[in-house]
């Protein structure tokens, strides 16, 4: 599978437009064309540049995601054109992404039913395997103790800001977040994890990350 990573700007005030938007025009003009029912849709609540509106898609390749969207873009004109069309979203950031195996992905929602949240990790150039092996080993462990639920781990294929490496987890709610980040944060392993990194590759291989807070959106559940 190929999972399609979309965050948009939107303009203040105009996050309820873009729900609209999604759960009544869409989705069903997804439906109606054959295209795969989006695997999630947020609205993120804390993160850099708010507001942001994220969705992700699930493609079967490279080709039925040119071929959908080539069909899709010219019946979303005439649907767009309907109505009012105010330009309320300002800007759109596209990844595809390449899921790791060894996160089990389920096929149907990547959506949890409390809060979600999206890590996306800046990394050292050609360190993407040792990245993944070295969160592998040292913070998923350290998240899962304390309630996180790894919905899928990835590689980005394409985007900006490369390299980077991401995960979506979901909570139980804030205060179990709260409480488990402390921890992960103030974790040995986690400090010793990256202090062996920057032993065996000379410098570290974590840069800076953007965290989201997401609230999943129903109207995306399958």
């Amino acid at each position: 599978m190929l999972y399609e990573l979309r965050l948009y700007r939107i303009a203040a005030g105009w996050m309820d437009a873009m729900h609209e938007r999604m759960a009544a025009r869409v989705i069903p003009l997804f439906r109606e064309l054959g295209m795969p029912h989006p695997v999630g849709a947020w609205e993120a609540t804390a993160g850099p540049a708010l507001p942001r509106f994220v969705w992700m898609i699930a493609w079967r390749d490279y080709a039925a995601r040119e071929k959908a969207w080539a069909e899709f873009a010219p019946r979303w004109q005439k649907v767009r054109g309907t109505g009012a069309s105010v330009q309320f979203v300002t800007g759109i950031d596209v990844a595809l992404l390449a899921a790791w195996p060894e996160i089990a992905v389920a096929p149907d929602s990547l959506m949890g039913a409390g809060v979600d949240e999206l890590w996306l990790q800046r990394i050292a150039v050609t360190q993407g395997p040792q990245a993944r092996a070295s969160f592998l080993a040292a913070d998923r462990p350290a998240l899962e103790k304390g309630g996180a639920a790894l919905k899928i781990g990835f590689d980005f294929v394409s985007g900006a800001e490369l390299p980077r490496i991401g995960t979506l987890m979901s909570w139980p709610d804030a205060a179990a977040r709260t409480a488990a980040l402390a921890g992960y944060e103030a974790s040995p392993a986690i400090s010793g994890q990256r202090r062996s990194d920057m032993k065996a590759f000379g410098a570290p291989i974590f840069e800076a990350a953007d965290r989201f807070l997401l609230s999943p959106q129903d109207y995306a559940r399958p």
